[in-house]
């Protein structure tokens, strides 16, 4: 995937050998372009635009945006849905669907019993499958103690549910190492995942990164 946005000379074409950086200097064309990026993940028009062969791509079924890691939770909603309506249809699968049925027929027969001997007649016309495994709350488990290897986790578990992404990432190197970050890089780079990493601040470059730096007179510097 590539990620062009107008007021940035150069395409970051996130599908190479290497891992682009950002490193925007300049506090309000940093805001901007994340305004931008958010924007648009939240339904609203922007300029950023992501195209794969050539091809604009829908910028926000295209695009995941990491930029909050103090507390970093690899249960995220967005993610939970998915593994939600993924279960949803295992459930409906041949293999599945006697047992969904008769799980169904059983919990419909025990609220029925529950509701026996009320002055008045109760249904339960919200009783699903998809119901079911809402009220269940889905969670993932993950024994991933750094902060990298949980959002590698959630990048993984984000594609192998929804698709393959353009991962935007926010002023991660400013919660870990210099030797993390290059981990995370590698295994990022090894996994096939589009990645684009946007810092507030020029760090030192590794041999893995291709980077861009705009300073505060707004001048691209490679």
């Amino acid at each position: 995937m590539t990620f062009t946005y107008p007021d940035i000379e150069r395409p970051f074409d996130c599908a190479k050998d290497y891992i682009n950086t950002l490193a925007v200097e300049n506090g309000p064309f940093l805001h901007r372009l994340m305004e931008d990026i958010g924007g648009q993940l939240s339904g609203l028009d922007g300029r950023a635009l992501v195209s794969k062969n050539g091809k604009i791509q829908n910028f926000a079924k295209s695009v995941v945006l990491l930029d909050s890691f103090v507390l970093f939770d690899i249960n995220q909603k967005p993610l939970l849905n998915r593994v939600a309506a993924a279960l949803e249809k295992t459930a409906m699968l041949a293999e599945f669907y006697e047992r969904s049925a008769e799980v169904l027929s059983l919990l419909e027969s025990y609220l029925f019993d529950l509701s026996f001997g009320y002055p008045c007649d109760i249904v339960f016309p919200k009783l699903s499958i998809p119901a079911l495994i809402k009220a269940a709350g889905v969670q993932i488990e993950t024994d991933q103690s750094s902060l990298c290897a949980k959002v590698l986790d959630y990048m993984e578990l984000i594609e192998e549910f929804d698709g393959q992404k353009l991962f935007v990432t926010l002023n991660l190197r400013a919660f870990v190492s210099e030797t993390e970050i290059e981990n995370f890089m590698h295994t990022a780079l090894g996994r096939g995942c589009y990645l684009l990493m946007i810092e507030n601040r020029d760090y030192r470059r590794l041999s893995i990164e291709k980077r861009l730096v705009i300073d505060e007179d707004l001048c691209e510097i490679d």
